[in-house]
């Protein structure tokens, strides 16, 4: 019998077997136990991580677009100069066309949301959610990502202007819960 396809174990004698390999270099008599394995990834738990992945960066999208458009729906005089990030944004999603029906007057500057993280947050999510539909995502780099692109979108959220939040915050149907402890 060929050498690699000979069952590997050694006997109990010291001699090794002599049964045909095939499962892993070893014939179903001398299978080693799952632990004795190097352990197969558990394909469910993937998939699930990969779920959980794809759903947290594509609300992170979509949120990135509520933004947007409710600035967008937003009543200007004139209009500002706006940094290039939102204009990036602005050209990636449908413009809003409607208005609120109410909202609490602010200085509705450029520098009302950073628009340049607002875009990195964008960027990323896109990234990973093409990863994730290619199949080519690593679990432990896909969650280390998400937990980036959660982090960022804290901290967006954080340096808005109150109002803009509450604005926000009302087309999701959400109350603003963010100065709750």
């Amino acid at each position: 019998m060929a050498e690699d396809r000979q069952c590997r174990a050694l006997k109990r004698d010291g001699v090794r077997c002599t049964n045909n390999a095939k499962f892993g270099g070893f014939c179903g008599i001398h299978l080693p136990q799952r632990k004795e394995y190097v352990e197969s990834p558990n394909l469910g738990k993937l998939a699930w991580h990969a779920v959980e992945a794809a759903g947290a960066v594509a609300g992170a999208v979509e949120l990135v677009k509520l933004i947007v458009q409710t600035w967008q729906s937003l009543p200007f005089g004139p209009g500002p100069q706006m940094p290039r990030d939102y204009h990036y944004l602005e050209d990636e999603f449908v413009p809003s066309l409607s208005f609120p029906s109410s909202f609490q007057p602010f200085n509705k500057g450029p520098s009302s949301v950073d628009w340049h993280k607002a875009r990195e947050i964008y960027d990323t999510a896109v990234t990973i959610l093409a990863q994730i539909k290619s199949g080519k995502s690593d679990v432990a780099a896909l969650t280390t990502k998400v937990a980036q692109v959660d982090s960022a979108l804290n901290a967006l959220w954080d340096t808005m202007q109150e109002p803009l939040r509450d604005m926000v915050c009302k087309e999701i149907g959400e109350p603003d819960n963010s100065d709750a402890g």
